[in-house]
């Protein structure tokens, strides 16, 4: 057995393996590496840390393959949100190694997401080659459904189709894993399974395009002489329907359901396995009848619960599970109702069903109009065994079939027109943001082109063609050109035969900015069946919080206000999205438009002084935010909260902040409540900003933060010496007037006298200078200092000169 660590080049005995380009992985941030020392010639890589595999899968064990070498980075792998940390990190690079098992998890469907965490030193990071899981699991990709009533757009559903070469094949299984997938490459002879992908639901159609050209080499003229190239396409019947019977976990679990039977082959066969919904089966998940004591007649009996009697109109039957034989499937039996569990009426009768393939499920329909608490199935003959194999039985009380047709995409009649299916779907949607719009990885457009239904408006014998060098290449060629560069790859369209719900109303404004809006009318249904619906504002459940409103007898009067705190800027979408009863839905969209005026900004600066008043035409709320030199300065992140208008903002910008004697911008960016967004940028020269000391050459002696630039200097004195007087000026370059200026010095030099003089002839020595003028920006004015040394001075050293003032 295989240990982590060591090359596994296959999957062992009880394991299977999809590989890197099986079509059930999703991928972010990953894309395809070609080598063919790589498990099937290639890896999915992720150059950056993030990149994410997301996958589901049925079963209990799982193991990961990957390279590794000494580069390489860390993955996480979470498995039902339950996370683990694996380093790829290997002394020597190998291929194709198992760096991942877990095992003994619960038998269903797991979620597993696989991310980059951290990268190493390749130039291509994280090589991801295949899993591996138990040999009776499947796959499922994230996003995959596996029935038509659960399909959303973006959600994806398996399908099979085979055809032979230049014809039209037979689409099937729809639903469920038939088989390996058709190559992403397309095939001439294909016999595999593809995805459609849900684009659109349009009055209850819902339409789908396959993600891959499902066959090459085939005609147009081929695919329209069958009338998959005309409008209505062509046609296939499909049924979708509900089962009476949740999952069962045990024979009583959950409540108020209760599955029994005359006797089961032991405790790995017991009754509510034909109820458990797992419809690929492995060999215990089924009902097996008494094999040690066989009965004439073997029965199983589900027990639906006081007051929740159901009228059943058909049921399937899965038979074989892997390693059943087929000697083990019903043959000859009865389907049987009862409100008392002694009295049974027949409900259904079938006899000579022969024929039973593994996992193969059979539809009955049956002619019932009584509901009935308790149901059993009576099986009174096998196909050779003396006792009968049950892997899964589902009955049903509501069924819906379908009109599904295929035809080609449309694709624009010329190379301008964009009004076309091709453009709409795979150029330029995201499907609801489930996907990146044109992705290759999704629609494997790159190097094949795609027939659509369109003739060429210049040339009536061509066909437009979608697709190959890049996914909005516009082409055209003649109809009957059979070539593996050109392919089929039909629209779905599901339509059920019973009609949708309907709505009559609207709503009372198309164009507000603080109003509220009230969207009312009435829903109804056709035939009168019971309905529910939900309103979302651009994609997001308004009305109910989730989900939708319980169903309610039709028609159905609604009056809804939707608060304007619900919109954004620009045009808003309102869905009414209807389901009846019966399962069939509709929608009603209609749009709405906010407008805002832009806030107003004024702002200038004085000296270094930002000067800001921010106003709304509309008196909305606005938040702010300053961004000097490309540095965001207030606040610190984002934007203020919002605040009433108008906003005063003041700012004065310090020299550790700006560039000196040179160029800064600062930017005022606001945004009012809704999002409109007004900006104003300022240039200016950088100064400092304070009152500041110069000398008579104009040379600043310390900066506005105190920093010193150059000191007054006063050479050497001796002892009982006076110095000369010096011209200092002081200049206020606050972007304010200031009064009440004082001049005085500081030190602790023994012996020293500072002297201050407002005039140098006569000099009038004081110890400090007191100034009753008022000084305006930029205004400066003149004094004299003075040094007096007595005889007791022993040492020189530094002294300050400092200023006060007030703001006027």
């Amino acid at each position: 057995m295989a240990i982590v660590g060591e090359r596994l080049t296959t999957p062992e005995s009880g394991w299977k393996r999809y590989g890197s380009r099986y079509s059930s992985f999703k991928y972010n941030g990953f894309s395809m590496y070609a080598d063919s020392n790589k498990y099937e010639g290639q890896s999915m890589v992720s150059p950056s840390v993030g990149g994410t595999i997301s996958y589901l899968f049925y079963g209990t064990k799982l193991r990961h393959i990957h390279s590794v070498g000494n580069g390489a980075g860390v993955i996480e792998i979470s498995i039902d949100g339950v996370k683990e940390t694996i380093d790829l990190y290997s002394s020597s690079a190998i291929n194709t190694v198992l760096v991942y098992e877990k095992t003994n998890l619960e038998l269903r469907t797991h979620e597993v997401v696989v991310t980059h965490k951290t990268k190493g030193s390749w130039g291509s990071d994280i090589h991801f080659e295949a899993i591996d899981i138990d040999s009776t699991g499947y796959l499922l990709h994230p996003d995959e459904v596996t029935n038509i009533h659960d399909l959303v757009v973006g959600k994806r559903i398996r399908c099979h189709y085979q055809a032979s070469s230049g014809q039209v094949g037979i689409f099937s299984g729809l639903g469920r894993e038939t088989s390996d997938f058709i190559p992403k490459s397309s095939s001439l002879t294909p016999d595999g399974d593809f995805y459609f992908i849900m684009t659109e639901n349009w009055n209850g159609k819902k339409y789908l395009i396959p993600d891959r050209n499902i066959q090459s080499g085939i005609s147009w003229d081929t695919l329209n002489n069958i009338g998959v190239s005309s409008g209505s396409g062509l046609p296939i019947n499909y049924l979708i329907y509900q089962s009476v019977v949740p999952m069962m976990t045990s024979n009583s679990t959950p409540s108020p359901y209760v599955v029994s039977s005359n006797g089961n082959s032991g405790s790995a066969y017991e009754p509510y396995k034909a109820f458990d919904k797992k419809f690929i089966n492995s060999s215990t998940d089924r009902w097996v009848s008494n094999t040690t004591s066989p009965t004439t007649d073997k029965i199983l009996t589900i027990d639906l619960g006081n007051g929740n009697e159901k009228k059943v109109i058909g049921y399937t039957i899965i038979s074989l599970t892997s390693g059943a034989s087929a000697t083990q499937a019903p043959k000859t039996w009865y389907l049987e109702g009862s409100n008392n569990n002694n009295n049974w009426i027949q409900v259904d009768y079938r006899n000579n069903e022969v024929g039973w393939l593994t996992n193969e499920k059979r539809f009955y329909n049956c002619q019932n109009v009584d509901f009935y608490r308790y149901y059993r199935l009576r099986v009174v003959n096998t196909n050779g065994e003396s006792y009968v194999s049950i892997a899964e039985l589902e009955l049903i009380d509501n069924a819906i079939e379908y009109n599904l047709s295929v035809r080609l995409p449309t694709g624009g009649v010329s190379a301008t027109d964009r009004d076309n299916e091709w453009d709409k779907y795979i150029v330029n949607s995201t499907l609801n943001g489930t996907i990146t719009a044109g992705d290759n990885n999704v629609w494997n457009w790159s190097g094949l082109s795609s027939w659509t239904s369109t003739t060429f408006t210049s040339q009536a014998a061509n066909r437009v063609v979608r697709g190959s060098s890049s996914v909005d290449t516009y082409s055209h060629i003649s109809s009957s050109t059979s070539s593996v560069t050109y392919g089929f790859r039909p629209v779905l369209i599901v339509e059920p035969l019973i009609f949708p719900p309907t709505f009559e109303g609207g709503i009372d404004k198309t164009s507000i900015h603080s109003d509220d809006v009230t969207l009312a009318g009435t829903i109804s249904d056709p035939d009168n069946n019971s309905v529910q619906y939900r309103i979302l504002i651009n994609g997001v459940n308004e009305y109910p919080s989730e989900g939708y409103t319980d169903f309610m007898p039709s028609p159905l009067a609604i009056n809804y206000t939707i608060s304007n705190s619900k919109f954004i800027l620009g045009s808003n979408q309102i869905s009414l999205e209807m389901v009846n009863s019966k399962g069939s839905e509709a929608s009603w969209i209609t749009t709405v438009t906010l407008d805002s005026q832009n806030p107003t900004i004024t702002a200038f600066m004085t000296g270094m002084q930002l000067n800001a008043t921010i106003e709304d035409p509309e008196n909305d709320t606005v938040q702010f935010k300053v961004v000097l030199n490309d540095v965001q300065i207030y606040p610190n992140v984002g934007y203020t909260s919002l605040v009433p208008t108008p906003v005063n903002y003041q700012r004065i910008f310090h020299s550790n902040e700006i560039n000196l004697g040179s160029n800064n911008t600062v930017q005022i960016i606001v945004l009012d409540k809704y999002g409109a967004q007004s900006e104003v940028t300022l240039n200016f020269i950088g100064e400092y900003t304070g009152l500041l000391f110069f000398d008579t050459g104009g040379n600043y002696y310390s900066t506005d933060i105190g920093e010193v630039l150059k000191y007054l200097d006063f050479g050497t004195l001796v002892a009982g010496q006076s110095s000369l007087d010096i011209k200092v000026n002081l200049k206020n370059t606050y972007p304010y007037n200031i009064q009440n200026i004082r001049l005085w010095s500081e030190h602790s030099i023994e012996g020293l006298a500072v002297e201050l003089s407002k005039t140098n002839n006569p000099f009038i020595a004081n110890s400090s200078l007191i100034y009753g003028q008022v000084m305006s920006y930029n205004d400066s004015l003149e004094f004299y200092v003075r040094l007096k040394v007595d005889t007791s001075a022993q040492v020189g050293g530094t002294f300050d000169i400092r200023v006060s003032a007030d703001p006027v």
